[in-house]
């Protein structure tokens, strides 16, 4: 087994060459920790033009990992090479091959597991991609070990993995994607910063930033160090690319309970039903009697864990002695699938480290525990001030004389007990076979094609009157929603007084904890916010999303707010919401702006949502002057966007599609 971080870490430094001889020396001082056991830096001039056992790179790795001779690549001109150094007092390294654009290596750590490892660095050009690629599946098809491949790949696998720029062509993507699937390798993903390289600044041109750089793996290393992570460490100032460091073993946390979790298989016991029964009725609450069920549920699950592993040993012995071992072959292959599958979901559940409110990266698991839990009960603290309630003219629709009486009748057990048992057995809660979002008469692409015409219609424009449409969006939208504004709604509705109280009792008596990595935080009570899951939380939640649009219409037939027509004859639209999912629509004037605004926010103090400026935006029809444009965007503290990105999970266009417009369907 592998020794505790101190000395399973592999550094892998993928630092350019654009300072020159010095850059290996100051990358090493400043990123290299006395935990690491390897260095690895690719497209690096070969070792004879840095001035021999002189160089700054062996004064640093004589200096910091007490290495001989670094293993080399040579480089072509003043690009490609790949330098390996190690800690020869901990690890020891047996080249096997070596090419241009990767170094394969057998790894032995001393008292710790060996396996093969690939240094690479694949040049930019797409003829030597594909050479490379070959050596490589040469030897995937060889290889029976554990492997692990790291490096610059000068690729991306998605759109997701870059950022500015041109879209990234999808045959390249997929060609990529394949090449390492054919070496049967998984990608190890990544902590900290998402992506590896940046790109030059160009005038008039965003920056582009790319993930050029990753590790990937075997299903046989990634088994023997399940609990290996990927960080993607600070770029250093000098250069274009982030080090990433592979650490093999992360320290243990502090031991805590793991949450109780139910398990299906166990129905199938013949002992579970005279279980539950015997020890059902020993508490008289049903909350004490599910929370005493669980802790007689964990004694049990040890008791059939070794009645389990009983089993499994005859079943092998009885096809063992069956089969010649071929069933066993078989079986560990299944195995392995199965145990790979849950390492990659175990490691992406867990969170290893976060950002905090300084811009630093908190790593340490009780900072991160408390991080995580004070930024949820600052999000569900009682509101600073109360709410600023207004009336308007414009209400709900009556609820009719059958309805209310419905509402006002008492909820018996047998309708709580009907309820239940019409539940679905492994799904989430509701009353019928609809999704929790669905409303019956509202259809979500109404909302995408009117929202389409509209901004055709921007498109071609050519009068006077411009226009322009805001797309909001709601920070934390369910868990921000005021409880007093919640309690003022259903008044407003006329719903029966009985009946409001038992929803509000349903929506103040949560109590909340984090699950964090597998356990549970302390609770805390909530003192605003729905529960998302809860089948009652989107009818609330609709309900009081519609007294904006109460506020939005009474401004429209005051005239102050002048919505916008798409056509000579089509109708005036002011806005287009579907939950939290909402665009405004105005004509493009400061006057109208500041009635906008205005609304907006006042039903931000009634609700106490909050609008998120840095993800919400303003859009232009093409008749809006650039002076006007950058008036308006003060004036509403949002950013201009060329396009509306996705509305209601569709791209927002107006223009006729493009292939990569709808490339992330294919991805």
């Amino acid at each position: 087994m592998p020794r505790p971080l101190d000395h399973n870490q592999l550094g892998q430094d993928v630092r350019k060459n654009e300072s020159g001889p010095n850059t290996l020396e100051v990358g090493s001082q400043d990123q290299r920790t006395d935990r690491e056991d390897m260095e690895i830096v690719p497209e690096t001039p070969t070792l004879d033009q840095q001035e021999g056992a002189n160089s700054a790179f062996y004064r640093s790795c004589k200096q910091y990992l007490d290495t001989h001779q670094p293993e080399h690549t040579e480089c072509q001109g003043f690009a490609g090479g790949i330098v390996v150094a190690w800690k020869a007092s901990e690890v020891q390294i047996c080249v096997e091959i070596t090419d241009f654009q990767f170094m394969h290596l057998m790894i032995n750590f001393m008292n710790g597991p060996s396996w093969k490892f690939t240094a690479v660095y694949v040049g930019p050009k797409e003829e030597l991609r594909k050479e490379m690629w070959q050596k490589l599946k040469s030897i995937s098809q060889h290889n029976t070990e554990s492997w692990m491949m790291a490096g610059d790949f000068n690729d991306i696998a998605s759109q997701d993995e870059k950022k500015g720029g041109a879209h990234v062509i999808a045959r390249i993507c997929n060609n990529f994607l394949d090449n390492f699937n054919a070496c049967k390798l998984m990608d190890l993903g990544a902590v900290g910063y998402k992506f590896t390289w940046r790109g030059p600044l160009v005038n008039g041109h965003d920056r582009l930033f790319e993930r050029l750089d990753r590790a990937m793996s075997n299903d046989v290393w990634r088994i023997m160090f399940p609990e290996a992570i990927v960080k993607v460490l600070p770029r250093i100032e000098f250069s274009d690319h982030h080090t990433i460091i592979i650490m093999l073993q992360r320290i243990q946390p502090l031991k805590q309970r793991s949450k109780f979790r139910f398990e299906k298989a166990w129905m199938y016991h013949k002992a579970y039903g005279d279980m539950v029964k015997q020890h059902w009725n020993k508490e008289k609450t049903l909350p004490a009697r599910v929370n005493y069920m669980a802790d007689e549920f964990s004694k049990w699950q040890r008791d059939l864990q070794q009645e389990l592993t009983l089993v499994l040993k005859q079943e092998e012995a009885v096809w063992f002695q069956k089969s010649r071992s071929q069933w066993i072959k078989d079986g560990d292959r299944n195995t392995r699938y199965y145990h790979v599958k849950t390492i990659k979901r175990r490691r992406q559940n867990k969170i290893i480290m976060l950002r905090n409110d300084q811009n630093e990266w908190v790593e340490e698991e009780e900072n991160l525990k408390a991080m995580v839990n004070n930024y949820y009960k600052r999000l569900f603290a009682a509101p600073e001030n109360n709410i600023q309630w207004q009336q308007n003219r414009y209400s709900y629709p009556n609820i009719s004389e059958s309805e209310y009486d419905c509402l006002k009748e008492n909820i018996s057990s047998l309708e709580v007990k009907n309820a239940l048992f019409a539940m679905a057995s492994w799904k989430a809660p509701g009353h019928d076979d609809f999704p929790a979002g669905f409303v019956l008469g509202r259809n979500i692409t109404e909302n995408i094609v009117i929202a389409q015409e509209m901004l055709h219609s921007m498109t071609k424009m050519k009068s006077k009157a411009g226009f322009f449409v805001i797309k909001v969006d709601f920070s934390k939208a369910f868990d921000r929603l005021n409880w007093e504004f919640i309690h003022r709604v259903l008044i407003e509705v006329k719903i029966p007084d009985e009946m409001i109280r038992v929803i509000m009792n349903c929506v103040t008596s949560v109590k909340s904890n984090v699950l964090w990595n597998g356990s549970r935080s302390d609770f805390f009570y909530p003192k605003c916010g729905v529960r998302q899951g809860d089948p009652m939380s989107p009818y609330l939640f609709v309900l009081c999303m519609d007294k904006l649009s109460h506020l939005i219409v009474e401004a429209t037939n005051n005239e102050k707010w002048k919505p916008m027509r798409a056509g000579k004859t089509g109708p005036l639209i002011s806005h287009l919401m579907f939950a939290d999912d909402l665009l405004l629509f105005g004509q493009a004037v400061e006057e109208n702006m500041i009635v906008v605004m205005d609304v907006l926010n006042k039903f931000c103090l009634m609700s106490g949502q909050q609008v998120n400026y840095d993800k919400s935006s303003i859009y232009f029809s093409r008749n809006v002057t650039a002076d006007m444009r950058a008036i308006l965007s003060a004036q509403a503290g949002l950013k201009e966007t060329p396009n509306l990105g996705k509305y209601l999970g569709v791209p927002a266009l107006g223009r006729a599609p493009r292939v990569q417009d709808f490339q992330y369907l294919v991805e």
